[in-house]
């Protein structure tokens, strides 16, 4: 009873990991399937009942990519794993089966008659790099690939390997370059065959020497870059250190640009924290201050001005008001000419020029009105 709860939980797993993305081995880690016990002491047949002694299962934090050994102990199907494509670690069904439930399962509804990661001896006749799963068409990650994808450093990868006692190959270190997109459907056509291998697609191509010669030329171009010391991944690791390297001269920069913007600011606005603490001798300089920044603009928008009438040169404010040079009180006003709408001439408080000016603008229209009658 115990063994067929620990499948049913185990073929509950898998077929939610297939439709939710997740790795069948952390949830069933996580769950504690692979720690059930399975074996049950009779007892009916002696009168003390026996404990089995559990052994300790050490669980990993992460999981740990292709070897290329096989466990004879296991279930002989492969799983994704994080498009490792690992083997899978259930028990078989039974002495003498291949599978355990869930991948027996998938065997016997697929139409090839292997379960949908295919088996372990489909992932030795390929190159380490180089299986593509039949059902995803997602051709296998390198170690390193998947450890950037994940976010886990190769350092803490290599500690955990030794943890566990798991040997990774160095082809697992060099990273791949992988195109964006959906796979295509030739590459996962390819893959779900069931008799195509290395060995028979050369023979398949051996009639066309020079096209075959060709090609292997560029595929071995091809691998040799891929794997060319992990230069890649440098490259990329090089490339994120400058570009921190950049984001912390901008924010220096913006640092330096806010002080002085600050340092600027600081004659004009009042720091808030310290109103509380002005003295009123503080608030009268202030007052003092603000009036002189206010007598300044007044100055500045003062022009010069000369009378049309005398050619008597002054200082005119917004309000028309007439001042002579380097003096603050005003003198009179400009008034626009009677005579000619387009001049201005100066009305000086003291001695009425204007007044002068008026009376003679009235003769002069009386006359002109006269000769035209």
């Amino acid at each position: 009873m115990a063994t067929f709860t620990k499948d049913v939980a185990l073929a509950t797993i898998t077929a939610l990991s297939e439709k939710y993305g997740f790795s069948v081995d952390e949830a069933t880690r996580f769950v504690g399937v692979e720690e059930m016990n399975v074996s049950k002491t009779n007892s009916k047949s002696s009168g003390k009942s026996k404990k089995t002694k559990k052994e300790k299962v050490i669980k990993a934090k992460f999981a740990m990519p292709w070897n290329g050994v096989v466990d004879d102990t296991k279930c002989k199907a492969i799983k994704c794993n994080g498009n490792l494509f690992t083997q899978c670690m259930s028990e078989p069904i039974a002495d003498g089966e291949r599978y355990c439930l869930t991948c027996k399962g998938q065997a016997e509804s697929n139409g090839n008659g292997k379960p949908s990661g295919g088996t372990v001896e489909d992932r030795m006749a390929t190159g380490p790099l180089d299986y593509v799963g039949p059902k995803n068409g997602v051709k296998v990650y390198s170690y390193a690939n998947f450890l950037m994808k994940k976010g886990i450093s190769q350092e803490d990868a290599k500690k955990e390997a030794e943890r566990l006692g798991v040997e990774i190959p160095d082809y697992q270190w060099d990273m791949q370059v992988r195109k964006r997109g959906r796979p295509s459907k030739t590459g996962a056509s390819a893959a779900v065959s069931d008799t195509s291998s290395g060995s028979e697609a050369e023979d398949a191509s051996a009639e066309k020497p020079k096209k075959k010669t060709k090609k292997t030329k560029k595929e071995n171009k091809k691998v040799a870059k891929k794997s060319d010391d992990s230069a890649l991944y440098e490259a990329a690791k090089k490339k994120a250190v400058k570009r921190k390297k950049e984001s912390a001269e901008s924010k220096k920069l913006k640092k330096e640009q806010d002080a002085k913007i600050e340092e600027l600011t600081k004659k004009h606005l009042t720091d808030m924290a310290k109103k509380k603490e002005d003295t009123e001798e503080n608030k009268e300089e202030k007052i003092e201050e603000i009036e002189e920044i206010e007598e300044i603009e007044e100055v500045s928008t003062m022009q010069p001005f000369t009378c049309s009438r005398t050619g008597k040169k002054y200082m005119v404010d917004a309000d028309d008001n007439l001042f002579q040079e380097g003096s603050d009180e005003p003198i009179g006003t400009r008034v626009r000419s009677i005579i000619d709408s387009s001049k201005f001439i100066a009305n000086i408080n003291e001695d009425g020029e204007l007044e002068s000016e008026l009376e003679s603008e009235s003769e002069s229209e009386s006359e002109s009105e006269s000769e035209e009658e």
